[in-house]
């Protein structure tokens, strides 16, 4: 597979390894406590479907484009929403570049992952020179200047779509009557194993939905090394990418214990599991699967304290001296996990519209009943992506 780096417009860039320091790191905590309660509340809205993947890190760079032209209020529960302490925009554009560009540098031959910004702005709208300037440089956005008929939207989708490789080929169905400005973010993940299954392994396997039908999954199956964390509430493991920059979690219900009461748990406790690994010698059984998804994430945002930018007292004067609110907030995403390695890619909307080592013991992961995923950057825990899987479609 091909390694590509951030851009703006689907080509690389050059990207020098800059390391964080303390404050960024602490900045990064806080950034990914925030993403867990932003799944959580996705998950309140939509988990009752068998399937649902959200992406917190496109999001947070999609919002965090509109945050730039925010003020006073608008821009404090924004940047509240996404885990930053303060509304200083050129402290977290700079934070959100070098996050960005620590990501893009692990691209290799086996590993690909690209982020891509743009902007596109509608004709006869005028956008303060200062706050384009401001998404040209933190975000490497690109800028389309461009009338918003049904051609705007073939060409916002096909920008997308080059950006996911194809995986995501539509964000926009038609333009909003009222749209100025749509802000979007594409991600797209592909990487192999560090341990891949062997295919000779995977047989069909029964898997239990949350309902109590059992259908027949392609299981795989795989032992190796690994970290390991149970209590009473879940099991969890950890499967690295190639050379271990990123991992994938998988964390089980134990029997008895719902996908409700987990996935409160897994909101207030991830990083916790994931600091109490053992590593041990860990059997994961996995389904092969694979899902579309996609949501508008305005009732969750609203539900993390971002309500002003909805409404018309919103302040978006750094944008425009015409009265701007953010009119939805969509996402869709694509995962596949299969032998060799996962497939992930995410494109976020943000329209604007006027007005240690433990025994020598052995676990096992059957993952034969629903359970929650996530994706991260292992040096700072950024999630990626991070889900559920109810039902696994290949």
């Amino acid at each position: 597979m091909a390694a590509a780096t951030i851009c703006g417009c689907g080509t690389s860039t050059p990207v020098g390894q800059t390391p964080f320091v303390e404050q960024e790191y602490a900045t990064a905590n806080k950034v990914n406590e925030a993403s867990l309660s932003f799944f959580h509340e996705v998950y309140k809205t939509v988990g009752k479907n068998d399937n649902m993947c959200v992406s917190p890190a496109s999001a947070s760079w999609a919002l965090s484009m509109a945050a730039t032209g925010a003020r006073s209020t608008t821009a404090t529960q924004l940047y509240k929403a996404l885990g930053f302490d303060s509304p200083d925009a050129e402290a977290i554009n700079s934070y959100q570049q070098k996050a960005i560009a620590r990501l893009a540098m692990h691209n290799d031959e086996k590993t690909t992952i690209a982020i891509a910004n743009s902007m596109w702005i509608n004709s006869g709208f005028k956008a303060k020179k200062a706050y384009v300037k401001e998404n040209e440089k933190f975000y490497n956005a690109a800028i389309r200047n461009c009338t918003f008929d049904a051609d705007a939207a073939t060409a916002i989708n096909r920008w997308c779509s080059e950006n996911t490789s194809g995986r995501i080929s539509e964000i926009v169905k038609e333009i909003n009557p009222n749209a100025q400005m749509y802000l979007i973010n594409a991600l797209y993940f592909n990487s192999r194993w560090k341990d891949v299954f062997l295919k000779k392994r995977t047989k069909e396997q029964p898997f239990t939905k949350e309902n109590g039908e059992q259908i027949k999954v392609q299981m795989m199956h795989c032992g190796s090394r690994a970290g390991y964390f149970e209590n009473d509430k879940v099991q969890m493991s950890e499967k690295p990418f190639d050379k271990g920059a990123f991992s994938m979690y998988f964390i089980l219900p134990q029997k008895g214990v719902t996908m409700d009461e987990a996935a409160n748990e897994l909101a207030r406790n991830f990083y916790t599991w994931r600091d109490s690994f053992t590593r041990c010698d860990v059997n994961l059984a996995l389904p092969r699967f694979s899902a579309d998804y996609s949501t508008s994430l305005k009732d969750a945002l609203r539900a993390l304290g971002i309500e002003e930018a909805f409404t018309g007292a919103a302040n978006f004067s750094g944008i425009s001296d015409e009265g701007l609110c953010i009119g939805d907030v969509l996402q869709k995403t694509f995962i596949k996990v299969y032998e060799e390695g996962a497939e992930a890619a995410a494109v976020t909307s943000v329209m604007l519209e006027a007005t240690s080592a433990g025994p020598p013991v052995i676990k096992n992961l059957t993952l034969d009943r629903p359970f929650f995923y996530a994706i991260c950057a292992r040096e700072t825990g950024s999630i990626l992506f991070i889900g559920k899987c109810g039902h696994p479609k290949e």
